[in-house]
């Protein structure tokens, strides 16, 4: 593994011990049950990453034929998948052919 594997890896581990760690203290101060508390916390989170994708897409993504729109019906209308399968597949593309 290269660094920036071990960093990403040591990110989603922190990321994943505050997810427990939140939910844990929402349940326990709100009086929910840990998993209507995870649930909501997973959801909130799911929201903010569709939100940050979508202005990332639009901000970013270059005006090349009909891309650029092709992406945002997507991201639009599968949310949090559409998000993901942007994330994961152009984005990084993006990033190497533009470098942004």
């Amino acid at each position: 593994m290269n660094r920036r594997q071990i960093n990403m890896l040591g990110y989603g581990i922190l990321g994943i011990v505050f997810f427990v760690l939140i939910s844990l203290i929402l349940s326990n101060h709100l009086g929910m049950s840990a998993s209507l508390s995870t649930l909501l916390i997973f959801l909130l989170l799911a929201t903010l990453f569709w939100i940050w994708v979508f202005i990332d897409c639009v901000t970013k993504e270059p005006n090349m034929g009909s891309h650029k729109i092709a992406w945002i019906i997507t991201i639009l209308f599968t949310n949090g998948f559409g998000a993901l399968i942007y994330y994961i597949v152009r984005r990084p593309k993006r990033i190497k052919e533009i470098g942004r």
